[in-house]
C-alpha cells in the first residue's frame, strides 16, 4: 500500500474480497479454491467506453507499473525494530 501510495499519489481503494461461491455445484471447488484480497486503486473516472462496455482501458503497461511500484523504498516501520 506504501509503494501504491507513493507511485499514485493520494488515490483512493476500492477493496473486494474473493470467497468460493456457495452451492452444491461447487462443492469439488473446495481443495483448489482460496479467497483473496483484491486492491483496485481509483486513478481515473470511467469515460463512455468503459461506463457503456464495462470494460476499462489500462493507461500503463503491467510491466511498467510493476516497474515503478519495484523503484520504490519503503521507509521501514519503527514500531518493528
Amino acid at each position: 500500500m506504501q509503494r501504491l501510495d507513493t507511485v499514485i499519489g493520494g488515490a483512493q481503494y476500492n477493496y473486494f474480497i474473493h470467497a468460493i461461491p456457495h452451492g452444491e455445484k461447487y462443492e469439488d471447488c473446495h481443495s483448489s479454491y482460496h479467497w483473496h484480497l483484491e486492491i483496485c486503486p481509483r486513478t481515473s473516472i470511467p469515460t463512455g467506453f468503459e461506463l457503456g462496455s464495462g470494460l476499462f482501458v489500462n493507461t500503463i503497461s503491467p510491466e511498467q507499473a510493476a516497474e515503478n511500484l519495484r523503484s520504490v523504498t519503503l521507509d521501514e516501520d519503527p514500531s518493528t525494530t
